[in-house]
């Protein structure tokens, strides 16, 4: 089948656009190309927005089930974007410090994307309570420990053992 991209007039095969089942067709209204074009010319506080959007909007995500809203702005992404001179990462990535709320601008932060990996979506709290960012190290030192990676594992296996049954 072929389709027309919106953005570059073009007709293309359908399988040069991305899914959209919230379209007629089923598909988006401009091409993977163009689509690819638009989000390398946006801003990198804006494409963060944009994923975060989408996360908490989707039906299937567990963002949408758990119901985590997006209640940050650009602005308050921008702002942070320098805040946390998320410029000078090698990859930045957005992290929610408390991941059972919302997306805020006090619950909001930049880290780098393998520490955001690593956190796994867990409050970590560190003895003086929630770590706020500014005791990385403890944080560090407490996620390379024995006693966190038995529990994520201990975790993982229930995961598993419940998937399956």
């Amino acid at each position: 089948m072929k389709k027309r991209c919106s953005t570059c007039k073009q007709i293309k095969s359908t399988s040069e656009f991305f899914v959209n089942n919230n379209h007629r067709d089923g598909l988006c209204y401009y091409c993977k190309a163009c689509k690819r074009k638009f989000l390398d010319n946006l801003p990198p506080w804006n494409k963060t927005y944009l994923s975060i959007s989408n996360r908490c909007s989707f039906y299937g995500s567990t963002y949408y089930k758990k119901g985590i809203k997006n209640l940050i702005t650009r602005e308050e992404l921008k702002s942070l974007w320098f805040r946390d001179k998320a410029y000078l990462m090698e990859k930045p990535s957005i992290d929610r410090i408390d991941s059972n709320k919302h997306y805020t601008l006090e619950n909001c932060r930049y880290i780098e994307y393998a520490e955001n990996i690593k956190l796994g979506g867990k409050v970590v709290r560190s003895p003086c309570g929630v770590d706020n960012g500014k005791d990385s190290e403890r944080r560090r030192l407490y996620l390379q420990s024995p006693k966190y990676k038995a529990r994520r594992a201990m975790e993982r296996k229930q995961r598993l053992a419940t998937m399956y049954y």
